[in-house]
């Protein structure tokens, strides 16, 4: 099998191996892509079910890839078999670390734990072995918090996708309409926009 080269790595990598900081418009570039990707699934009924960093990929365009598709589902053929622990457990919804019947607010929850990685450039839950994992986050409902001092919009989308009750999570048409209203807003607030910018050149030149 051949397959694209995508020379950054992984999204795991880039945070907590390379310590790549990335600055708010990165993560929503970053963010939004992930999410376009997950709606393009979900609209064709497939289940990731193994969202998180390390099956991020980045080229180097910052463009986004995903894979690893090996425990993905679709839901018009295992709707009988969409239960049961699956997935990574750092980024495992509740409900699957519960061994429930899960839908796709389950990929939206570990889209969360995404964002939340590149907002805190931190692993989820570093150094909890999996039993701790399952009985704070599956039964306890211990949640994933996001530092004040970050943005407060990706902040928003991150507690929405965490929110222990899988029918209260956005879904993916949600996201990405949010994701790009907070790019037009932060295009709005930019305080050197690029008209001015021509116009400074016109000037000087």
């Amino acid at each position: 099998m051949i397959t694209e080269f995508v020379s950054k790595g992984s999204l795991f990598d880039l945070l907590h191996q390379r310590k790549v900081v990335l600055d708010d418009g990165r993560i929503t570039k970053v963010a939004k892509q992930i999410a376009m990707a997950l709606l393009y699934l979900h609209k064709r009924d497939l289940f990731h079910c193994d969202l998180k960093s390390q099956n991020v990929l980045i080229n180097d365009d910052w463009g986004v890839k995903l894979c690893d598709f090996g425990l993905s589902r679709y839901q018009s053929k295992f709707d009988s078999e969409n239960h049961g622990k699956i997935g990574t457990p750092h980024w495992m919804a509740p409900e699957i670390l519960r061994g429930e019947k899960y839908t796709t607010a389950a990929d939206v929850y570990s889209f969360g734990v995404i964002l939340w990685e590149m907002l805190t450039l931190d692993i989820p839950f570093r150094g909890r072995s999996i039993p701790h994992i399952t009985g704070m986050v599956g039964y306890y409902k211990e949640t994933l918090k996001v530092p004040p001092q970050c943005n407060k919009n990706l902040r928003k989308i991150v507690n929405n996708c965490l929110l222990h009750e899988p029918d209260r999570r956005p879904n993916f048409d949600h996201i990405v309409d949010y994701l790009e209203q907070i790019e037009i807003e932060a295009i709005k607030d930019d305080t050197v926009s690029p008209v001015l910018v021509n116009k400074l050149l016109d000037f000087l030149y």
